[in-house]
């Protein structure tokens, strides 16, 4: 199989790697581990990465599942507070008539990493369905949001 512009998909030792129709790479590991990527380089480190899981420990993805959860040593720690919203998100307005290619999202998909006539943004959806963007411009200034945002967003969901 090959990738959308014919080259053939990355071989990854131990394991598969298929290309669906929307362009998300999905990995199999023979340990039964999978994972997904959406560029070549994130098939390879995925790959990497299921192969360090599968040789680090014995156990299966079902038995980590049915751990218990982990429990923190040492005496409980204060989370600290977090910075406040420095970000403005504004309406989207688009900027040209090709669509908006999206290269990332959050977990929950309530953040998309996009890019839109040479401009890079942060897309979420908004009060009333209405698109609103962060962080539009050149790689560096729009990438430096992004990760701020992932950053608080994974504090929100632990």
């Amino acid at each position: 199989m090959a990738n959308r512009t014919g080259a053939p998909l990355p071989d990854i030792p131990g394991c598969s790697v298929e290309l669906d129709d929307s362009g998300t790479y999905h990995l199999t590991h023979h340990s039964g581990r999978r994972a997904i990527a959406y560029t070549e380089r994130q098939v390879i480190l995925a790959g990497m990465a299921l192969g360090a899981l599968a040789t680090l420990t014995d156990k299966s993805p079902q038995e980590f599942a049915e751990a218990p959860p982990l429990q923190p040593i040492g005496p409980p720690q204060e989370r600290p507070e977090p910075a406040p919203a420095a970000i403005v998100w504004r309406p989207h307005v688009p900027r040209s008539p090709r669509p908006i290619r999206v290269y990332g999202h959050s977990c929950c998909r309530a953040y998309e990493w996009c890019c839109e006539a040479g401009q890079f943004f942060v897309l979420r959806e908004g009060e009333h369905g209405r698109l609103e963007e962060a962080g539009r411009g050149v790689y560096a200034k729009a990438r430096q949001v992004w990760d701020e945002l992932l950053a608080e967003h994974a504090r929100t969901h632990i």
